[in-house]
């Protein structure tokens, strides 16, 4: 995965990857900044199932509840919620926006490291096309760039607040 552009910013001990079989077709969090994910995968989808995984939580839940609550209330999330595959669906519409922003993110940082891919394209098909939120974050994650010094649950909630439209 050293060859993709960008990784040189990473130290080896920012995170342990467990490659094992049979994980597919997901990647795993265990605890802190270790995960696992399956062998047979590529590097793309290693470093894909890596950045997604350690961005869960992406938030403090109690900071940002107003704004989830929000988002819930929209046809078109309450409908993609109902419609989940039930492979990759979410018992909760609180898991299953996280699971949304976390997809953003993680698409976001590999498309910052070098991997090729169209994220509208992939946000389309990825879990029968339930992350109906996730394109519209990774667009406000490249239009409205986080300072640093922001904490996220802030960011977060002039992303949903920019919805309110």
């Amino acid at each position: 995965m050293r060859r993709l552009k960008n990784f040189d910013k990473f130290d080896n001990s920012d995170c342990t990857v467990f490659l094992c079989s049979f994980a597919a077709p997901h990647g795993i969090k265990l605890c802190g900044n270790n995960l696992i994910s399956d062998i047979s995968y590529p590097d793309d989808t290693i470093l894909s199932n890596v950045t997604h995984e350690l961005f869960h939580p992406p938030y403090d839940l109690n900071a940002v509840r107003e704004s989830v609550l929000a988002l819930a209330e929209k046809p078109w999330v309450a409908e993609a919620f109902a419609n989940q595959n039930p492979n990759s669906g979410y018992v909760s519409m609180e898991g299953f926006i996280e699971e949304n922003i976390v997809e953003a993110l993680g698409v976001y940082v590999v498309v910052q490291l070098g991997v090729k891919m169209d994220p509208f394209a992939y946000f389309k098909v990825h879990d029968g096309g339930s992350h109906v939120l996730s394109p519209y974050f990774y667009r406000y994650l490249c239009e409205h760039q986080k300072d640093s010094a922001e904490p996220f649950e802030a960011y977060f909630n002039r992303f949903a607040a920019s919805l309110e439209m």
